[in-house]
Formats: structure tokens, sequence, C-alpha cells
């Protein structure tokens, strides 16, 4: 069962998990076998999990629990526990967890993922003692400045004297490398990562001096289609978008499929479809005796002469009711059914053209800055698994990617010692989608056995602030 609590803020969501952190505590018993759970047995307090977003969250909700425990024990009045039994099992439990502080399970999520990436680091290519580094930013700049001042590099072997080219004075010690990237990395962490970016040096043949330039150009070439802005110096907003990309890259751990040569010939299919259609207009009127409007004239005459869907323009006459629209009064009567249907046909494939070919150009315009993220990714893979470090942006991706695997989950539950019976979330809003996605496998874990008859409770419980939004998407259908 998934429980949704919606409040403002101060209005007692957190004190609402912690009670109801104290109420399966006080329920729970021995707990079940974290490798098989026998069916009609309990749950232990090792399978109740509350999460929060900060330390201090965590701290504040133990010292809650441990507060309303003592309370109890001590005999003092609560609303919802009464009669000397609460007394003796809160004792009890006040007792258990002083001694095994461990077993009272509030963390927060980065902890929970950290731990999940521990005892799989095997599996995700890392030491079982790698590091865990904070500042992604600062990992990007040392890997941009990597990969191009090895691009760079590869320029100056292969083109001494800038072949030919009148050579740039030197900015700032950087030489030609500034040309690439406007984040010098004082802490030398890019010379490092340069060190381990894949394949020997022979085998690095494929970053040619024209193989770069391409790339690069392509990149600010895209930047048109997807910012619609021009410039000679976009460096910028050139390292803006590869910043997107590797964030991406990072947590999907690999760039999408594209066909890039099957969305080129649609795109060409879309044009061709459309400048014919202009021209059969165009050619259809004059024997109909049909005047067309001058502006409804001059985009057909745009269109018929179409070599790239870029230059489609935005007209109003291309989105028409009918053709008697778009041409004179005085020849509107010899408006033909026919030539209405050719109307029809252009304005569909113009509206095609506009829609389908946009979304089309704009997914083609990511392509360089995926190549390049690729780049990036393969360098921090090299790094990272000589280094034994991990971002971590990256692991909720990495573990929701290997929880998803056949019986993954099941496993990760033998390695933590223990099962899910209860799952409480505060902040859920904070929760971004990667970090759901492992939470939600570790939930329908519980919630697949339960249906199953071989648990006797199973719930995930979510305290959200009304009127935020989730990071990086929508609540959980």
């Amino acid at each position: 069962m998934i429980e949704q609590l919606h409040a403002s803020a101060g209005s007692g969501k957190t004190y609402r998990l912690t009670r109801r952190f104290l109420h399966l505590l006080m329920q729970s018993g021995n707990p079940a076998p974290a490798c098989g759970p026998v069916p009609g047995q309990g749950y232990g307090p090792e399978s109740i999990l509350a999460i929060t977003f900060t330390n201090k969250a965590a701290a504040e909700m133990k010292e809650r629990v441990l507060l309303s425990l003592k309370s109890l024990a001590l005999g003092l009045p609560d609303p919802d526990f009464t009669g000397p039994e609460a007394k003796i099992k809160a004792r009890s439990w006040l007792e258990r967890t002083l001694r095994h502080f461990q077993t009272l399970n509030i963390r927060t999520i980065d902890s929970l993922l950290n731990q999940l990436a521990r005892l799989f680091a095997l599996e995700l290519g890392l030491a079982p003692d790698f590091e865990t580094s904070l500042d992604q930013d600062q990992v990007f700049e040392a890997l941009y400045d990597a990969v191009t001042g090895q691009m760079a590099a590869a320029t100056q072997e292969s083109c001494p004297g800038a072949c030919g080219h009148e050579e740039l004075p030197d900015q700032g010690g950087q030489g030609d490398a500034s040309l690439y990237s406007e984040s010098p990395n004082p802490s030398g962490q890019g010379e490092e990562i340069q060190k381990d970016l894949p394949g020997d040096p022979a085998d690095r043949a494929a970053l040619t001096p024209q193989s770069v330039e391409a790339l690069m150009g392509r990149m600010t070439d895209a930047l048109t289609v997807i910012d619609g802005v021009e410039g000679f110096w976009l460096a910028k907003r050139l390292e803006k978008r590869l910043r997107e990309v590797f964030t991406y890259l990072l947590d999907a751990g690999e760039a999408p499929e594209c066909d890039a040569q099957a969305m080129h010939l649609e795109m060409e299919t879309l044009r061709a479809a459309l400048a014919n259609s202009a021209r059969t207009m165009t050619e259809s009127l004059a024997p109909a005796g049909v005047k067309p409007m001058s502006n409804f004239s001059s985009l057909l005459a745009t269109l018929g002469g179409l070599t790239t869907l870029n230059a489609v323009p935005e007209s109003v006459y291309a989105r028409k009711a009918s053709l008697e629209e778009c041409v004179l009064a005085g020849s509107r009567a010899a408006v033909t059914p026919g030539l209405e249907n050719l109307y029809i046909t252009l304005r569909e494939d113009y509206r095609r053209a506009r829609t389908r070919g946009r979304i089309l150009a704009k997914a083609l315009a990511w392509q360089p800055f995926i190549e390049f993220g690729a780049l990036l990714l393969e360098a921090f893979d090299a790094h990272r698994r000589d280094k034994a470090v991990a971002l971590l942006s990256q692991l909720p991706g990495s573990v929701a990617h290997l929880l998803a695997e056949s019986g993954g989950v099941p496993e990760a539950y033998c390695r933590l010692g223990s099962r899910l019976n209860h799952l409480l979330i505060d902040e859920f809003q904070d929760t971004s989608l990667s970090q759901w996605d492992v939470l939600s496998q570790l939930a329908q874990e519980g919630r697949l056995a339960l249906l199953r008859g071989r648990r006797e409770t199973g719930h995930l419980q979510l305290a959200r602030r009304r009127g935020r939004t989730f990071r990086g998407g929508g609540p959980p259908a």
C-alpha cells in the first residue's frame, strides 16, 4: 500500500511519520530471514526504514523516536499508547535500541544508496573501498579540460604552426587549449584525468585535427538549433549543454539509441513533400485563372525552393481554413475542389515540416553533444576505476539499473541482511526520478511478497509538501 501525505510546511508531516515509525517499532518482533521470508512471520525493526534528505533531519527523527520511547518507558501519558504492556515494551525497545543503535533504521537517501553501491561495488566496476565525490562540476571541468587538452595537443602534433593559419597568441599560458575551454582547472585534476583517458596513445589517432574540428563545429552549429543563437564565441553555452549531457549520461549510463541516418532521411522526405506540394500548388493556380495574394505567392516560391527544413518560414497563409482566403477576391470563384485538396495537402505537409521536422532537427542537434559526452563518460569511467572514486549523483542511476536486473532486489535484501516491510519517506518531493526508481523497486518487492501471502504487512508512506513539484519529474503513477 502506498500512502501519501500532502500538507503545507510546518503542518506536522515529519511528526506524523515519526509517530508512524514508533507505532511500527512497537508492533515489530523478531525479523524474518532476509533471503526468503517465512509465510506468516512478522517483521523486525530492521525492516522499517525511514528516509530523509539531510543528516540533520535524520538525527532529529531519531531523537524524537528515542524521546517518545523514553517517555513511554517512564509511564508518562501518551495519546496512542496506554497500559502497562506499552510501558514494558517501550522500555525493552529503548534498551535494545541504545545497545544496538544501528537497528534504528532512520537514514538519508544518500547513505542508503551509498550502502547499496558498496554492497554491489564489484558489479558496478568499483573497488569496495571507493570514495564518493560530491562535486560533479569540478569533475566535469577536469574531464572537459583533459579531453579538450588532448584534442588541442593532437592538433598541434599533427599541424605544427596551425596548419598554415596564423597562430593565435597564448591566452593565460593555456595555448591552443583555450580555444576549447573557458574553465581553467588550477587544481591540475584535468592533467591527472588525462592520463587515464582510455586506450593507448597509438589508439587515439581517431582524434585527428579534422575530426576534432568537425565535432566542435557541429556542436557550435547545433546551438543555433537548440538555443536559437549565433555568434563567434559560444564556449559558455557549449559547455553548459555538455554539462547537461554529461549529467544525463551519468544517470542513464549510456547514450540513447539514435539512428541519425534514418532521421536525416525522414527530414529529407518531409522537405521534399513540402517543396513538391508548393510547386504543384503554384503550377495549378495560373491555368485555373486563380491569382494568389502576393504574400501567399512569396510563400509558395520559398517553399518550392526549400533546401532544408530550417528554412521553412512562419506564415499564416499555410494555416488558412481554405484556399479562398489566400487568393484575390476576384478569383475566388475559380477555386475548384481539386485546388482546395491541393491546399489541404500543402497545409498538412507544412504542419508536419514545422512540427515533426523541428523535433527531428533538435534530436539531431544533440547528436554531437552526445558524442562528446560519450568521450567524457569514457574518460570518467577509466578514471573512477583507476582511482576508486564515484560521483554521488551517479549512484542512484547505477544502483537502479543494477536492481532492475533479474533477481537484483532479492539479492540486495540478502546483502543488506534485512528486508523492508515499511518504507517512510520525508519530503518526498525532493526525491529525484533515479532515487525514486531505487526506492520503488525496493518497495515493489515488498508489495509482491505481500500479494503472495508471504508477509503480514507491506506499507509505503510518503510525506510531501503541498504545492511543491517533484525534482526531475512528476509523482509516481
